[in-house]
């Protein structure tokens, strides 16, 4: 059902979805009707990539990356199912779908929401405008239920209104309340892009010259700018002003750049943003105008943070086209409040001995919950040692180092990138510190700089995290084609020397000691898919973590053999974090695949496994447990019930396998049963 307004009397009237013409109500003209779907609702794409595509809205929609998606959004910061609008309890909606970044109605952030004619739902960087100027309804509503109607029969102009929001030659087509709104939303975006480029800015691990040199960049993405200049304030020099970058468009170089110091002066002095649309008319800039030559227009911001005066954001033009205004003076100022936080970052950092380098040091190194302590001051990374109780972890790939040999340096890069930022994430949240990459290797010290009870055990379930991500980001290794990874952990806990060691110009955060030692020769006892821990570790963690004792082994440094334990699993809070990898014979015979036990009894096992169009319903699969020396090798035999394809971080492609249990020989069911328990569910 929709409404329609008689063209003679102005008379709304409904129509039912078969009806091919109408009969007006009040004055009796006959209304000839268009095909349905032109009364239908529809989401146009007024902003972000396919601007100006428009869909028809349907009873239920879904939105977002993915191919399966009735309406495909190409924008980058949506999920692959981002949010759904559909008809429900009389009225259209838009529902989020639990998004990355969220889905926004008119600007404000939404679970679920009704939606109604011109509403703007925004999406990443895509703003859509939803348009059911006709108030369809795809249920028959009595007519005194719908909302009177407020526009007549569909036009050429009626169906691109929404579009024509965004272009101000047809401004007469709209009222002018709705243009100014539309105007403010884009002023809005355009604003928040602006704010989003300068937080990147301040991000990155730079030096504080090259942070300020991108802030201007950024600036002159967005403002017509011709020169710009960031100078630094210090009340003690003479000039209290000295210029620390500087820009001039279409100039790769940085260029001595003149600025008055009558409107230096006044920045200083008032300590607020100061505007000249026209320096030539400007009564204040008069006795400068040797200075400002042909400048036309001119914006000079103060950078203040927590009342302190750091220093000037300074921008101009020779075009009188370009003469800046109240909207662009605002968007400068926002800049330049993160561009005074820049600054006062790095003299914090000072604080510490780092400077800016310092800072990149220590986001690299420690956890995110620790680095504004050590900013701060709360922890003390001197120079010195002291000893202290700490868990060290070492990890190290089976067989790179000739992989590399035959893919290539930049391939090699490529692959240590994206395995050291997953790996460095799992030691982070993990309360852990990154302590150094040594080639393919990474060592992590749980208990310093901040000691947790838990560290032993945090430690252990970061190694069996890391090995569980490593089988995923193999899935997507796979899937393009590139080399696949093994690794082997190893775990220590002792006392150990911490400090920041090495000279006032390179110092590194680190521990030293016999017990670091003897974490790496666990390690280095290691094959592919290992986890080994040291009787020092064991007995922190004895009672929750679940492993099998290997026999005694001699290492380097110590003579008499030590205890090792191989885990498969520990239980942290009530959950167990387990790594249980296998190998799984192809139906066809053709080779083994590759695979994670997610869930488990006597009676039925569910696998994680690499892609395979082989594996289907009823299939028997030949499984064996991938840890060598650690688990017996004997064939578990399952008889698939089910197979779906799943992904894992919306990334990784694997198909998750539920099968029940044909044979499960003797030794493995001890295994379980002793080992982990009668079952485990996840």
């Amino acid at each position: 059902m929709f409404s329609i307004l008689c063209p003679s009397c102005k008379t709304s009237n409904h129509a039912q979805d078969n009806d091919k013409s109408l009969t007006c109500t009040s004055c009796g003209a006959k209304i000839p009707l268009e095909k349905l779907e032109d009364y239908l609702p529809k989401l146009l794409i007024i902003q972000g990539a396919n601007k100006g595509k428009e869909f028809t809205i349907t009873e239920e929609n879904s939105i977002g990356r993915g191919n399966q998606n009735s309406i495909k959004i190409m924008e980058p910061k949506a999920s692959r199912q981002h949010a759904t609008i559909k008809f429900s309890d009389g009225c259209y909606r838009v529902a989020d779908l639990h998004s990355g970044n969220g889905t926004f109605v008119n600007g404000a952030a939404i679970a679920s929401v009704e939606v109604n004619d011109k509403d703007l739902i925004r999406i990443g960087d895509a703003t859509l405008m939803f348009r059911n100027q006709y108030q369809y309804s795809p249920v028959n509503t009595p007519s005194e239920d719908l909302p009177k109607a407020v526009l007549g029969q569909k036009s050429a102009y009626e169906l691109t209104k929404a579009e024509l929001n965004y272009n101000t030659q047809h401004s007469f087509m709209m009222s002018q309340d709705d243009f100014n709104s539309i105007i403010e939303v884009e002023k809005a975006n355009k604003k928040l892009r602006i704010i989003y480029e300068v937080n990147n800015a301040i991000g990155s691990i730079l030096p504080l010259e090259e942070v300020l040199s991108l802030i201007l960049e950024t600036v002159f993405q967005y403002i017509p700018a011709q020169r710009g200049a960031i100078l630094m304030y210090n009340e003690k020099d003479d000039p209290p002003l000295h210029t620390a970058v500087t820009k001039v468009a279409n100039s790769e170089e940085q260029k001595t750049i003149h600025i008055s110091n009558t409107l230096m002066d006044r920045v200083i002095k008032e300590r607020k943003s100061v505007l000249t649309m026209d320096t030539m008319l400007d009564e204040n800039l008069k006795t400068a105008a040797s200075v400002m030559g042909q400048i036309r227009s001119a914006m000079s911001v103060p950078l203040i943070t927590r009342d302190n005066l750091l220093g000037v954001l300074h921008i101009d033009t020779s075009k009188k086209s370009a003469s800046f205004n109240e909207d662009t003076l605002e968007l400068l100022t926002g800049i330049a409040g993160q561009a005074a936080i820049a600054i006062e970052n790095a003299k914090l950092i000072k604080d510490i001995e780092r400077e800016t380098e310092t800072r990149g040091h220590i986001q690299r190194y420690l956890s995110p919950d620790l680095v504004e302590r050590v900013v701060n001051g709360q922890i003390d990374l001197d120079m010195g040692g002291k000893v202290k109780k700490a868990t060290i972890l070492f990890t190290d790939l089976r067989g790179f180092t000739s992989m590399t040999e035959n893919i290539g340096a930049e391939a090699v890069v490529s692959i240590l990138n994206d395995y050291f930022t997953r790996m460095v994430d799992i030691i982070f949240a993990r309360k852990g510190t990154l302590d150094k990459f040594m080639g393919d290797a990474i060592m992590g010290i749980w208990g310093l700089p901040i000691f947790h009870q838990e560290d032993p055990g945090l430690a252990v379930q970061a190694a069996i995290e890391m090995q569980n991500e490593l089988f995923y980001f193999n899935m997507s290794q796979r899937k393009i084609g590139k080399s696949t990874l093994k690794m082997g952990a190893g775990i220590n806990t002792g006392d150990v020397v911490v400090g920041n060691m090495g000279s006032p110009k390179r110092m590194e955060y680190t521990v030293i000691g016999p017990d670091v030692n003897l974490a790496s020769r666990v390690e280095h006892l290691t094959s592919r898919n290992h986890v080994l821990i040291s009787e020092n570790t064991y007995n922190e963690t004895e009672g929750i973590v679940k492993c099998v004792e290997l026999e005694p082994t001699k290492v380097k440094g110590i003579d008499r053999p030590i205890r090792i334990f191989g885990v498969v699993g520990i239980e942290m809070d009530g959950y167990l974090c387990k790594f249980l990898p296998i190998l799984v014979e192809k139906p066809n015979g053709e080779g083994k695949l590759e695979g994670l036990i997610d869930i488990f009894d006597f009676n039925k096992f569910t696998l994680h496994i690499e892609p395979c169009d082989s594996i289907t319903e009823g299939c028997e699969l030949k499984v064996i447990i991938d840890m060598p020396k650690i688990i017996p090798e004997t064939p578990i035999t399952l008889k698939v019930e089910q197979c779906v394809f799943e992904k894992y971080n919306d990334r990784d492609d694997y198909i998750e396998v539920c099968a029940n249990v044909v044979d499960l020989p003797d030794d493995l069911r001890k295994f379980f049963d002793e080992v982990l328990g009668m079952s485990n569910e996840k």
